[in-house]
């Protein structure tokens, strides 16, 4: 008989992350996205980075025990992955009214809608990534 029969990891390394923290970076995602100063594509973006950098603390043994280690931030942090997917939602329904710049104001030029969209859809995995993964 061959095959594998099992992989074995090794145990992590990187400290538990704190809580309080992931749900502050998904509240700055959230209030980043409102921003009206900023362009689209970069509300996008920084919303994107934020939320990427709260699914990789999250990932493994150190994200699971700070899940289980404050059931009530867990409780927290799915509330802002639904608030951020309403926010998304609610951008993506702009954009197909033809209100491009994501404030109910004029269309973009063809090159920053596919910007805006390729922004959105990376803010769009990474918030379904944290909700899902």
């Amino acid at each position: 008989m061959c095959g594998i029969v099992g992989v074995v990891r090794r145990r992590a390394t990187r400290a538990v992350p704190d809580p309080a923290e992931l749900v502050q970076q998904l509240a700055a995602a959230l209030t980043g996205l409102g921003d009206t100063g900023p362009s689209l594509v970069e509300r996008l973006t920084m919303a994107a980075a934020a939320v990427e950098a709260v699914d990789r603390e999250l990932r493994g043994v150190p994200g699971v025990r700070a899940l289980l280690g404050n059931p009530q931030a867990a409780l927290v942090i799915g509330d802002r992955v639904e608030q951020l997917t309403g926010q998304l939602d609610a951008l993506e329904t702009e954009l197909d009214a033809g209100s491009a710049d994501g404030t109910g104001g004029a269309s973009l030029a063809a090159t920053e809608l596919e910007q805006v969209n390729a922004a959105l859809v990376r803010a769009r995995d990474a918030v379904w990534a944290v909700g899902r993964d």
